[in-house]
């Protein structure tokens, strides 16, 4: 239960979704297919500390996620969370966690 609420998870549950939306934009044409295979690629690179770092700097944990996951991601860093709001990761990802 504990790793379910982990910083880790949480972050690990909002990188499947931004893949997942991304995945359906490159369906769609709204992005590209490498930009969406460049995020899934570093879905698991998450580095908890690089990301409290940047909320440090702008008090946003999920963006500061967004910033951090663009980092690691240079093909597809600039699509991340586009089209979607804070509340459809955060509320998608408690939904999964309470499941």
């Amino acid at each position: 239960m504990r790793a379910i609420w982990s910083e880790h998870y949480k972050r690990r549950i909002w990188r499947k979704i931004w893949c997942a939306l991304a995945s359906v934009q490159a369906e769609v044409g709204l992005v590209s297919r490498e930009q969406a295979e460049d995020l899934a690629k570093h879905i698991d690179d998450i580095d908890v500390a690089r990301s409290f770092e940047i909320e440090a700097e702008i008090q946003h944990d999920l963006m500061a996620e967004v910033k951090a996951f663009a980092e690691q991601c240079p093909v597809g860093g600039g699509i991340i969370h586009l089209g979607a709001t804070s509340a459809d990761i955060e509320d998608n990802a408690d939904v999964i966690r309470i499941k």
